[in-house]
This record gives structure tokens, sequence and C-alpha cells, in this order.
């Protein structure tokens, strides 16, 4: 479930013009995402792949449109990092750093945005730890263009 602070962002149509374009989070976002990794103690090492959707609200103050006008924003995260755990019989912290690359497309009747950059996140978290099975609740951090994410994430981990 991302926080996401937005700010005025150059972004490329589908002609290859540019547009700075500022749009408003509406309401509260969720997605989706899985993880595959390798964890040699006390290193995690991981590819991640995450995607969720949010209403948005355009503006009419920019040269985009003309009356303020909802979209439909769509962000792609693919992320390459490390964790670094400890952890003892039942429960465990973590702290990593990675590299994200990411999509922004915002959708609209008549024409489609992107924002495309790669950018470096901070994370850490708690394990429970049941056997081979983990409950993981973290936070990631990362800015990207003039947007802010921080994007708290609960999963299951299962460890082979």
């Amino acid at each position: 479930m991302p926080k996401l602070g937005t700010g005025e962002q150059e972004y490329t149509g589908t002609d290859d013009t540019k547009i700075k374009l500022d749009p408003v989070v509406l309401n509260t976002i969720f997605g989706h995402g899985f993880s595959i990794g390798t964890h040699k103690e006390p290193l995690q090492y991981y590819l991640e792949y995450f995607e969720y959707s949010y209403n948005s609200l355009l503006p009419a103050e920019n040269s985009a449109v003309s009356v303020d006008s909802d979209l439909e924003i769509k962000i792609t995260e693919i992320h390459l990092g490390v964790n670094y755990h400890i952890e003892r019989e039942l429960a465990g912290i973590f702290s990593g750093i990675g590299i994200s690359s990411l999509k922004e497309e915002l959708n609209k009747n008549d024409g489609t945005w992107t924002f495309e950059t790669y950018t470096p996140y901070i994370r850490f978290g708690l394990d429970m730890i049941f056997g081979s099975i983990r409950i993981r609740g973290e936070q990631l951090h990362f800015s990207f263009g003039n947007h802010y994410s921080k994007t708290s994430i609960l999963g299951i981990v299962i460890v082979f």
C-alpha cells in the first residue's frame, strides 16, 4: 500500500511530446507484487516486481487539459537489491538497499503520458518466523522525479 506524494513532473506523450503535469492522488493506492531471491546468512539477494494503480485528478491549470480531468495512473516497479538480516528463533529484523526501474503511466481517454526512471531505495522490516514460513512487514522509501513513495508491504515468505 504506497503513500505517494506528487509534484509537477515532465511526462512523454504517445507522440513523443513533453508536458509537465501534476496529478493529484484521489484514493488509497493498493497493488500486488512478487519477489524471488536467495538467502545466504546474513544477506538476502532478490528481484521483485510490483504493480499498482489509482485514480487521480489532473487540474485544468496545466496545458494538457482544459477542464479538471480524471486519470487512471498505473505504476510498475522492478527492484534489484540486497537485505541484511539479523534473526533469532521466532523473529528477525532487516534493512536493505537497491535500485528500482520505475514506469508511471497516466491514462486518459484522449491520451497516455509516461515517466520512466531508475532510482535507488532503502527498505527495512520485521519477520515473524514459523519454520520455513515467515510473515513479513516492511517499508520501502524512494523518490522518482518530483514524486515521493513510502510503500508498506505485508506478505508471506516461504524459505526452501
